[in-house]
């Protein structure tokens, strides 16, 4: 009797040892699979492999990080941000791919503005590998200087230094961008609205923007021209020097208001910029270590 209970208890364990083995096989072929939809840009079709998967909880803890990177991988690419990074921390602390999964995730938070969030997350993440302390510490540098927090900038600089030759031109690059920064916030609104009140259109001149300085320049001066005319040959009191005055003094105030806001659009446009390259300077690592 206890033989024949320890035969069929045997049975058992073979038959579920099989079956699990097969749903690992399986789960396999679909990562290879969705792999290779996501290699050919077939998101659609990987989409739909990955709603059928959500509905099938079959497989190991290391596949479903697998997929979920993918996933996360495939949201990027759709422009989907959120569910990008919501894939992306559903993967496990413990997975292998955990560390490419915390620097993609984080590079798509500063990319979208959320630069604490981003900052966090890697702050947190203890890097394995030298490769990985370097992006570590280049991440942070990075995302200090998004949020212009020049001082922790400086304070990482001089804690840390990069282990990699790889990642010394991003470095340098990072120091270069520093003073881009620093030149940006220099020009002053009222220093830009003062010289156009002595020179109409030499504060757009100094916000960065000659051509539209030329351009103020121009009707300001004339209508200054003809304002003088009208008080030579009319005089003060006269309709023809009321007339020329209003006109005069809204294109000079205009010509005064513009350079000051010039300032402004101009330093943002800048810091756009500055701040498209600091991400272009990020994202070259992170996508060259974890390819």
């Amino acid at each position: 009797m206890l033989k024949s209970f320890c035969i069929y208890l045997l049975l058992i364990l073979l038959i579920a040892t099989n079956a699990k083995a097969q749903e690992s096989q399986a789960m396999h072929n679909q990562l290879k699979f969705a792999n290779y939809l996501l290699r050919n840009n077939l998101t659609d079709d990987f989409f739909t492999l990955l709603h059928s998967k959500s509905k099938d909880s079959t497989g190991s803890v290391a596949q479903f990080d697998s997929l979920y990177l993918l996933a996360g991988h495939a949201y990027y690419l759709n422009n989907d941000n959120d569910s990008a990074v919501f894939s992306f921390k559903k993967i496990s602390n413990s997975s292998p791919v955990y560390g490419e999964a915390c620097f993609n995730s984080a590079y798509i938070l500063a990319e979208t503005g959320n630069y604490k969030e981003s900052y966090k997350i890697i702050e947190e993440y203890n890097p394995p590998v030298a490769s990985e302390k370097d992006l570590k510490q280049l991440h942070l540098e990075s995302v200090s200087l998004l949020m212009r927090d020049t001082a922790n900038y400086a304070q990482l600089r001089k804690s840390k230094k990069y282990q990699s030759s790889n990642t010394i031109s991003n470095e340098n690059k990072l120091e270069n961008f520093l003073k881009e920064i620093k030149a940006v916030h220099h020009r002053s609104g009222f220093l830009a609205g003062t010289f156009s009140a002595l020179v109409p259109g030499l504060g757009k001149v100094y916000a960065g923007e000659a051509k539209q300085g030329a351009v103020t320049f121009l009707p300001v001066t004339i209508l200054g021209f003809q304002l003088y005319e009208a008080y030579k040959k009319a005089g003060v009191k006269s309709v023809r020097f009321y007339a020329s005055a209003a006109i005069f003094s809204v294109f000079y105030v205009a010509n005064i208001w513009g350079a000051v806001l010039s300032v402004t659009v101009k330093r943002n446009e800048l810091n756009d910029a500055i701040n498209d390259e600091i991400l272009f300077n990020l994202h070259i690592p992170v996508q060259s270590i974890f390819r």
